[in-house]
Formats: C-alpha cells, structure tokens, sequence
C-alpha cells in the first residue's frame, strides 16, 4: 500500500510538471503569436477610424465609432483604382511570363545533361546575390537609352528576371523528381520533346508551377523600388510607389486613408494565401530542396 501510494504522488507529481511545462510552452506561443498579429489587427481597426480619432490617449483598441470614410475616398478616387488595376496587370503578366521561361529553362536543366550545366545555372543564381540597389543604376540607364521606361511590359521583364533564378531552381528540382524513363516510353509511342512535356511531364508538376506563381506573384506585387524607379507617370505607377507618393506626404500623413489603401492592398496576398497555401508550402520545402 505503501508503494502504491508513493507511485501515485510520484504519478501526479509528474503529471503537475507536465502540464505546467505545457501551459508555459503554450502561453509563449499565444504571446507571440499575439505580438506577431498586433499590426495587422491596428492597420485594419485604424483603417475604420478618423485621423483625429488615431491619435488619441489611450488609444482605442476597438473603434467606438467606426467609420467607412477612408474606404469609400480611395475608392472614389480613381487614382487608386488605377494603381491596382496596374498592379495586378503587372503582376499577372510577370507571373506568366516567369512560369513560360522557367518552365523551359527547368526542364532543359533536368533532361539535357551538358558539361556546363552546373556553371550556368550558379552563374544565374548568382544574380541574386546583388542588391537590388546597384542594379538600379545600370537598369535605368539601359531602360532610358532604348525609351523603356513608363512601360508595363518593360517592368513586367525585369520582375521576371528578378524571379527567374529561385523559380528555375525550384522547378528544376520537381522535374529532376520524374524518372526518364517516363520520357523514354513517350518517345517510343511517337510523342516528340514538346508533346512530351506538356502532356506528360508538366501534369505531375502542377504543385511545383503552383508554387512558381505564388512566389512571382507575391514579388511583384511587393515590388517597390523597380515601380518607383522606372515607372515616372502617375497614372502608370503600381501600388507600392502609388501609396508612398500619393498618400505620404512630407509634412502631413493621412493616417486613416493609408491605412485603408493598405488593408485593400493586402487583399490579393491574403486569398492567395487562404486558398494556395498548400501549394506554397509544399513547392518550398520539397522542389527546392530536392534535387
């Protein structure tokens, strides 16, 4: 009896440790996710409220009077309409125009096995390795000399080649992942090359081309510095540099409407990642490291 009473408390002993260790490891996720979250949750409640009503103390954590104000004034403005409509025409345009290439370029690195195929594809990885900044220069003296800029279509080509070197590799990485063998049966039943890779080889790198989309899409729409630099008229401009130069001012900040051009903004990245989330995920940790 005596035992048995001593393996209880020793039972519950550890039991309280346990579930004391649990609540602390818990707890800190809670806080941090907490921490991690407070920005966006004060961009979308200060996105309901008046300039004047931001700057009061103590703040208001919930808005006692909510207002559509600075929704309904960037959606009657045009101007902001007209930077999202650039937006997702430059950003869908670069997302093609990437997966077009690096689907070509990845399947040409897997299947034909030249001697030079490892330097090549460390000299395209290694435009990356220069920041955006220096490129710059060079970019917008090569874009004005040949009457480039002011162009969707030229943005659209350097958001691609800014993209190009991550999604080559990883799509790379998911056709290195399908045997040969299936291209060798292909072509014994008459498929050529072409045919090969559409019918055969791309349908079993749907996650992979996914992921490509997601990642170029999400870049482009991030873009900033490009936009701002080789895009000079406003009604061309994209968000990024469309927000910084029509809502921040240098003397005056309209707080409550910038914050609503952010929560509109926002919207495309967050159903991307609500519905595609999967795909993302599943392109990052398995056609980029494989391989």
């Amino acid at each position: 009896m005596e035992n048995i009473a001593k393996n209880k408390k020793s039972f519950s002993n550890r039991l309280m440790r346990s579930i004391r260790t649990n609540s602390i490891f818990y707890l800190i996720i809670i806080v941090m996710f907490a921490f991690l979250l407070f920005p966006i949750y004060w961009m979308i409640v200060s996105s309901f409220k008046e300039n004047n009503v931001l700057f009061t103390l103590p703040p208001e954590f919930l808005p006692v009077n909510p207002t559509l104000v600075n929704y309904k004034s960037i959606f009657v403005d045009n101007i902001f309409v007209t930077y999202y409509k650039n937006s997702l025409f430059v950003s869908f345009g670069a997302t093609a125009l990437t997966m077009f290439v690096a689907t070509f370029c990845g399947y040409a690195f897997s299947r034909f096995n030249y001697k030079l195929n490892e330097i090549i594809i460390t000299l395209i990885l290694s435009a990356s390795m220069f920041p955006v900044v220096s490129q710059l220069i060079s970019i917008y003296g090569i874009f004005k000399n040949n009457g480039l800029l002011n162009n969707h279509y030229a943005l659209m080509m350097i958001l691609t080649s800014v993209s190009l070197p991550f999604c080559i590799l990883m799509i790379r990485s998911y056709f290195n992942d399908i045997p040969k063998e299936l291209d060798e049966a292909a072509k014994i039943d008459g498929c050529g090359r072409m045919r090969t890779m559409f019918q055969i080889i791309l349908p079993l790198v749907k996650p992979g081309l996914l992921a490509v989309a997601i990642y170029t899409f999400m870049r482009a729409w991030d873009d900033y510095q490009y936009g701002l630099t080789l895009i000079n008229r406003d009604e061309m401009r994209t968000l990024g540099p469309g927000i910084s130069l029509r809502f921040l001012g240098d003397v005056q900040f309209d707080w409550g409407k910038t914050l609503s051009v952010a929560v509109a903004a926002s919207l495309p990245v967050l159903l991307i990642f609500m519905f595609l989330q999967k795909y993302m995920v599943s392109g990052l940790t398995a056609g980029a490291v494989k391989g």
